[in-house]
Parts: structure tokens; C-alpha cells; sequence
């Protein structure tokens, strides 16, 4: 849509204006009673069950955004006793999900692996050009594990979170870079 009329205002105007107008704003402010915000189990308890069901659905940027503007709402509100567990459900959900965001954005081609059933210390798998076994690092920095080869997923461990990829891969070769 167009503008159809310009209006020329000085600074010094301007600021006069947005002075009107705060002033104004705070009398409106000043009316109202201020009210009390009680944060109960069941408030809590929603949201909880809100992020277990992004959680299921790995929507872990969406757990991350619901969570910090949970936490911006709680600042300053009354939380009743019966909801602190409920809290610290979210936090804890909310730090899982940061850590399995993190982990998918992390690439992992599994080209092929080598299962041996009866001793699984003698498993191979081959991850982004490297033959690993359990316990070696599968990145760069060594924070991500190789935990366990199995014969169609590797599980990785990643910040005490255990986390499985699929391997499409036969025995010959073939490969998947899958994120989780």
C-alpha cells in the first residue's frame, strides 16, 4: 500500500509527542490493580506435556523456543510448591532437546559395519571415512561416543544422552547419512 501524505516533524516535536503519549500510558499503568500471578501444578503441567509432545516429535528448536519464553514468564510470578517438580521437569526436557538439536546437526555417514556378536569390543563401523570401535570418538573433539554397533544402528553417546542412527547400509558397503 502506498503513503499518501508525508508530514514533515522536527526532532524537538517528536519527542514531544512520544512524551505525551508515554505520559498517558503511565496513567493507564497507574489505574490498574496490580495482580498476582500464582503459577500452579496443572499451568506447569500443561506446558510439560506441550514440550513432551514437541519431544516426541523431535521438535527440539520448537522445545527450546517454548521453554525460554516459559522461563521470561516466570520471572517475578509465584510458583505454588506442588509445581516445582513440574518445573524441573522442564528444565529438564528442555536440556535434552538441546542436546538432540545439537546432535542433528551434526553429519554422520555410516558407510558399513562389521558385527561380531560374541565379542562386541571387536566391532567396526565406519563413520565419515574412519573405522571405529565402542568407545572411540566420532567427531573431531571428542564429545560424540560411539557406544554400540549393532548390526542396522550405531548408538552414539553425546552428553550423557544415548542417541541411535539407522545404518541402511549392507555388509558390502552402501551408506547413510541420515540425521537422527
Amino acid at each position: 500500500e502506498q503513503v499518501g501524505v508525508t508530514k514533515s516533524v522536527s526532532i524537538p516535536a517528536l519527542q514531544a509527542r512520544i512524551d505525551v503519549l508515554q505520559e498517558n500510558l503511565g496513567r493507564v499503568q497507574s489505574r490498574r490493580a496490580p495482580k498476582d500471578v500464582v503459577v500452579t501444578r496443572v499451568v506447569a503441567q500443561n506446558v510439560l506435556d506441550e514440550l513432551r509432545e514437541h519431544f516426541g516429535e523431535g521438535k527440539y528448536e520448537e522445545i527450546d523456543a517454548t521453554g525460554q519464553s516459559w522461563m521470561s514468564f516466570l520471572r517475578g510470578k509465584k510458583v505454588m510448591p506442588e509445581a516445582e517438580p513440574v518445573l524441573e521437569d522442564i528444565k529438564v526436557l528442555r536440556d535434552r532437546a538441546k542436546v538432540l538439536g545439537e546432535f542433528e546437526q551434526m553429519i554422520f555417514e555410516i558407510a558399513g559395519r562389521i558385527v561380531d556378536r560374541e565379542n562386541a569390543a571387536r566391532s567396526v563401523v565406519s563413520i565419515n571415512g574412519k573405522y571405529l570401535r565402542v568407545g572411540d570418538a566420532a567427531d573431531g573433539k571428542g564429545l560424540v561416543k560411539i557406544a554400540e554397533i549393532h548390526g542396522d544402528y550405531v548408538l552414539f553417546a553425546y552428553k550423557g544422552e544415548k542417541i541411535r542412527r539407522d545404518c541402511d547400509c549392507d555388509r558390502t558397503g552402501g551408506g547413510s547419512k541420515k540425521r537422527p
